[in-house]
């Protein structure tokens, strides 16, 4: 007498959400079905993503309930995909003109918008400076990494201002 191995199925969740320096971990709708005779296994979802990009939601099967690994086969398997989308971030620093008085015009706040950057991963700065009469100049945009930061979990669009000194007007 051959007896055959029973088939099993397993399903993984798919789940997304926008970078936040947190794992995502989707357990929820994992499903292991195909076990006879009230018998036990355990489907332990193992997949984890924290950074911008897409990975399998993986799993694995604790046997230590009541089924046997050799009783069974896989003969169908959905694996879900883990995706963390990366921050839109806009920065725009200022624009502005002076009449030349011999001091350096900066403005070196940055408007940060659409979703931020995450906690303390980076700190952004204007450089531009001018003190001669000309211009304009790029008020240009300094981001600076902190801890934790990647590039990757940030889309960045740059809107960079002008910085501009004109000459005083004599009086004849």
């Amino acid at each position: 007498m051959i007896v055959e191995k029973a088939p099993i199925s397993i399903v993984t969740p798919n789940d997304s959400k926008l970078y936040d320096g947190a794992p995502l971990i989707a357990t929820e709708g994992a499903e292991l079905s195909g076990l006879v005779n009230d018998e036990t296994a355990t489907l332990i979802v193992a997949g984890s993503r924290t950074d911008a990009g897409v990975s399998d939601n993986a799993y694995r099967i604790d046997w230590s309930g009541s089924a046997k690994e050799s009783n069974y086969f896989i003969d169908e398997e959905t694996i879900g995909a883990l995706e963390i989308l990366p921050r839109e971030v806009t920065l725009a620093s200022g624009s502005a003109t002076k009449i030349y008085d011999g001091t350096a015009l900066e403005l070196p706040d940055v408007t940060v918008g659409g979703d931020g950057f995450v906690g303390t991963e980076a700190s952004v700065r204007a450089t531009g400076s001018i003190t001669d009469i000309g211009g304009p100049i790029d008020n240009t945009i300094v981001v600076e990494p902190g801890e934790g930061f990647i590039a990757a979990n940030y889309n960045v669009v740059y809107t960079v201002g002008k910085l501009t000194v004109t000459s005083a007007s004599i009086d004849r």
